[in-house]
């Protein structure tokens, strides 16, 4: 039996086993062990919504995507950064980047790689 914690970064593993002693007598020993498991890297769409919250990465869509940007001026900053990544990327939904290749691709090539260049530039080191 395995039990996964609420706190989701620890697993349970429970083993138990029948054996048979003699004179009808039945022992299970039960022997439990919880370990860590591996974190995981952060599946794209998650890392596009964490960066749809950083002013850094908004300033980044503004210019990159000026027109995108001004299109959604009704919007708030973290929505208005998600709209513009859907947007770019041809998408519905932030979702569709674990799960369309192509989507995956537009948005490591035209925001992902362009946005780590960008970010690294002296002028735009966040303060």
């Amino acid at each position: 039996m395995i039990n996964i914690s609420p706190a989701l970064d620890q697993m349970t593993i429970k083993q138990e086993s029948r054996a048979s002693i003699g004179d009808g007598v039945v022992i299970t020993p039960t022997h439990q062990m919880t370990v860590k498991k591996e974190m995981t890297r952060p599946a794209l769409a998650r890392t596009a919504a964490i960066l749809c919250s950083n002013p850094q990465f908004q300033r980044f869509l503004s210019h990159r995507f000026a027109a995108l940007w001004l299109q959604h001026n009704t919007l708030h900053d973290k929505e208005r950064a998600a709209a513009v990544v859907r947007d770019a990327c041809g998408i519905q939904s932030r979702s569709e980047l674990d799960s369309d290749t192509e989507a995956r691709q537009r948005y490591n090539r035209l925001i992902g790689l362009p946005f780590s260049t960008w970010r690294d530039l002296p002028q735009n080191k966040a303060t």
